[in-house]
């Protein structure tokens, strides 16, 4: 943690140039990321298994180095907010700053939909194919998609977009019954991975006969 301030106080340090100064301010917040997932994870496992044990620098126990880390990284953190946004006030006059999205007002949307990469090792064994456009209802869908993946949850359903849980599964089942009435049925399938409940579904519907 003293190791840690000593990096804060770089990032503090107005002669330092200011893209230093942020990225010792990153350095902190990562170090101390890792010092919780090692560190601190250990001396959790330690307050369940051996409570009363006293460390021999510390002369302190799990719990009562648990509750001093916590209080000096309160401290230091309320110092690194002051700093992030001294130093993000002062990238503005370059012409630098943090936008909030939720913030913006008429926004315009250009989405690019494909099938694929265009990988030229492939180009020879099949076209993808690709949307342009400006659209902001298929722009906004996409941007909901986007902001869920890097939350890691799922978009329910969409008006526009395809959501691969739901509609896709929907229109297997629906190739299904058309086999099972004797229909022309077909299902045509161009992935890079498959997701272990897609890999599910289209084998259900091979056993009833769909054409691979």
């Amino acid at each position: 943690m003293k190791f840690n301030e000593r990096v804060l106080e770089e990032a503090e340090n107005q002669d330092n140039p200011l893209c230093e100064r942020l990225t010792f301010a990153s350095i902190y917040q990562s170090n101390l990321d890792e010092f919780y997932m090692v560190r601190v994870g250990s001396l959790v496992d330690q307050m369940f298994l051996s409570k009363d044990i006293r460390e021999n620098k510390t002369n302190m126990t799990p719990k009562e180095q648990l509750e001093a880390v916590l209080s000096r990284t309160r401290k230091l953190n309320r110092k690194r907010d002051v700093i992030y946004e001294e130093i993000m006030d002062s990238l503005k006059e370059y012409g630098v700053q943090m936008l909030n999205f939720h913030k913006i007002e008429n926004v315009e949307y250009y989405t690019q939909i494909g099938t694929g990469n265009y990988n030229e090792k492939t180009a020879r064994l099949y076209t993808d194919i690709s949307l342009m456009t400006a659209d902001p209802k298929i722009g906004t869908e996409a941007a909901q998609v986007f902001q869920a993946l890097a939350m890691g949850e799922t978009v329910e359903d969409m008006d526009h977009l395809l959501v691969a849980q739901n509609k896709v599964l929907a229109m297997i089942d629906a190739e299904i019954e058309h086999a099972k009435a004797g229909e022309p049925s077909y299902i045509g399938l161009k992935m890079n991975s498959q997701e272990v409940f897609l890999q599910q579904a289209y084998a259900n519907a091979v056993t009833e006969g769909k054409e691979q």
